[in-house]
């Protein structure tokens, strides 16, 4: 089982970007798909051995697509578009700028050609965004009181994480790359877990508070939540986990997780 001492940040990025290096005239995406990829690999890496760098190709991906006078996404083929904003919206994210990731996923959306895997992506990204933020702020947060914890309205915050990531399960079809789906509940077990992370931070605000007091508060945070899922957040957990094959590397990495 995992320790829900520790917060799973979104380190580990996706294993399965190397499908996106598709077939393309234009030799120089070509090679800005083939330096994400790298950036991707590094990031891989970097998520269980911290010893690699990949901001630096992830912004080198980034100027090359939005350089002043770069037209690279416009000459491509509308069947590229959106998988270019998505690159770049991704980019983006890793090195946190937020906003203008929020806005390379608008432009991706409204491409009128999408490949299946761009259009979940499209949905789980905001997401992933939104989750990093929050969870940026709060986890070196060694403790957080009953009250604070609904202040913040953290029930409502990871419910929601997880609804738009079941709605990005809900556009998959018969095209949509496994890897891609994988990634998905990747992400659902991991924010479900911080959210159980969250509540184990949780400690009683009465004067000389002892265990079964911060218990007790810690007791009513999951029992709210388990309402409002209507089932365990550990059995919401399992089921995300299952639906990954145990030979993927993403559920190699779940596993090394819960050792």
């Amino acid at each position: 089982m995992l320790k829900h001492k520790k917060i799973l940040l979104d380190c580990l990025l996706l294993f399965c970007l190397a499908i996106f290096v598709t077939s393309c005239a234009t030799l120089t995406y070509r090679d800005i798909q083939n330096n994400f990829n790298i950036a991707v690999q590094a990031d891989n890496l970097n998520s269980v051995s911290p010893q690699t760098d990949p901001q630096a190709v992830y912004r080198g991906v980034i100027d090359d697509l939005t350089k002043e006078k770069s037209k690279i996404i416009n000459e491509l083929d509308n069947k590229l578009k959106a998988n270019a904003y998505v690159l770049l919206a991704i980019s983006q994210w890793r090195v946190e700028e937020f906003v203008a990731a929020k806005k390379s996923l608008i432009a991706a959306n409204d491409q009128k050609f999408c490949a299946p895997r761009d259009k979940v992506l499209i949905k789980t990204i905001p997401v992933l965004i939104d989750e990093k933020e929050l969870m940026t702020t709060y986890h070196q947060t060694s403790k957080l009181s009953l009250e604070k914890y609904k202040t913040v309205n953290f029930q409502k915050l990871f419910i929601n994480f997880n609804k738009k990531l079941d709605d990005a399960t809900n556009i998959i079809g018969k095209d949509t790359p496994d890897p891609i789906i994988w990634y998905v509940h990747y992400h659902q077990w991991r924010i479900l877990n911080n959210w159980k992370s969250i509540i184990f931070k949780i400690r009683s605000n009465k004067p000389n508070a002892e265990e079964p007091d911060h218990a007790e508060d810690r007791k009513t945070a999951k029992k709210d939540a388990e309402v409002a899922l209507g089932m365990k957040i550990s059995d919401l957990i399992q089921q995300q986990k299952e639906k990954i094959p145990e030979t993927h590397p993403l559920r190699k990495m779940i596993n090394y997780y819960e050792k």
